[in-house]
C-alpha cells in the first residue's frame, strides 16, 4: 500500500448575524441600517491523504478565527404613525386613492415613476419624510405623507383627481 499524506488550509466565510433594536423614535414601518455586516473569515486545516493513488474524503483538523463577522445592525420604527395632520383631515381620502391607485397600496404606474395609494414620485416621498418607494410603504404612512403633502401644496400633486377630496 501506497499512503501519501498532505496538509490543506482553506479559508472559509463565516455569516454575520442580524441585529434588530426596536427604536421609538422612528415610525412604524420604518428600518434604518445602522451599520452594515461584515461576513467573518474562518481558517480550516484539512487533512488529505491518498491510499494506492485514490484520494481519501478530506478530514478536518482544526480551525481558527481570523477575522470576527460583523453583526448587520438594523432600527425598527416602533412609533405610531399620527392619523391627523392639522387642515388635512376630514377630506376624502379614500376617494382620492380609489381615482389615483384604484385604492390599491402597492400600485405602480405603467411608467414605473409614480407609486402607491396617491402615486407619489420618489422624490415627493423622500422630501415627505418616507424612506424606500410609496409603494412599499404601509398604507397608513402614506396617507400620512398624503395629509402632509396637501397641507404643504393643496390638491394640486393630483391634477386629476384632487377634487375628489372635497365632498360634493
Amino acid at each position: 500500500m501506497r499512503i501519501t499524506g498532505s496538509r490543506q488550509v482553506r479559508e472559509e466565510s463565516v455569516p454575520y448575524a442580524v441585529e434588530q433594536v426596536r427604536d421609538p423614535e422612528l415610525f412604524a414601518g420604518t428600518e434604518v441600517v445602522e451599520r452594515q455586516g461584515v461576513p467573518g473569515v474562518r481558517r480550516v486545516t484539512y487533512s488529505l491523504r491518498t491510499v494506492n493513488g485514490v484520494t481519501q474524503r478530506p478530514r478536518r483538523t482544526g480551525e481558527e478565527i481570523v477575522r470576527e463577522p460583523v453583526s448587520r445592525k438594523v432600527r425598527i420604527g416602533t412609533r405610531p404613525l399620527p392619523s391627523s395632520v392639522a387642515g388635512a383631515d376630514g377630506l376624502d381620502w379614500g376617494a382620492l386613492a380609489a381615482c389615483e391607485s384604484g385604492g390599491r397600496p402597492n400600485a405602480v404606474d405603467p411608467s414605473g415613476t409614480y407609486g402607491g395609494l396617491y402615486q407619489f414620485d420618489p422624490g415627493t416621498w423622500h422630501a415627505l419624510g418616507g424612506t424606500g418607494t410609496a409603494q412599499n410603504a404601509p398604507a397608513a404612512e402614506q396617507t400620512f405623507r398624503a395629509k402632509k403633502l396637501y397641507v404643504q401644496r393643496g390638491a394640486s400633486p393630483w391634477p386629476h383627481c384632487g377634487r375628489r377630496l372635497t365632498h360634493g
